[in-house]
């Protein structure tokens, strides 16, 4: 016999399809194997939505909605709070890690434009899961996001 077929391109073909195939388990295997990440328990989601209401009393002017108090804000804020003066402020728990921070539309802090002091606080949240509570604030005629996350 002097005709043989495509067995080159066939064995080319094979090999192709089965190393796609291999790579593609690898690839995949581990993400269908692993746990999957905790994210924020109930107890968690609970005390983001009570520091979220708290901070937002405290920071705002009694009877005019979300406006914000900057001298009561500059007390809270200033000098920038650790985590442990949050918890004991808030009555949390040792183990609850926090995050407090008030944003404006471009997702930058805000700071006091009187005393420069930034309205942050707690320890540095670096995207981990975290229970998220959120509140608005307005200072003139701008509103902030009042953001409190706890892991």
């Amino acid at each position: 016999m002097t005709t043989r077929g495509q067995t080159t391109q066939d064995f080319a073909v094979g090999v192709s399809v089965f190393l796609l195939t291999v790579a593609f388990l690898f690839a995949f295997l581990p993400s269908v194997l692993t746990p999957f990440e905790a994210g924020p328990t109930a107890s968690e989601s609970a005390q983001a939505g009570r520091v979220g209401t708290a901070v937002h009393t405290n920071i705002t002017i009694d009877g005019y909605g979300n406006e914000l108090d900057r001298d009561a804000a500059a007390t809270f804020f200033g000098p920038t709070p650790t985590g442990d003066e949050l918890r004991t402020r808030l009555s949390l728990p040792t183990s609850a890690r926090l995050n407090v921070t008030v944003r404006n539309e471009n997702d930058s802090i805000v700071a006091l434009s009187e005393s420069g002091i930034e309205l942050r606080g707690g320890e540095q949240y670096a995207g981990q899961p975290a229970a998220r509570a959120t509140r608005l604030v307005r200072a003139d005629a701008e509103t902030y996001r009042l953001e409190v996350r706890v892991w």
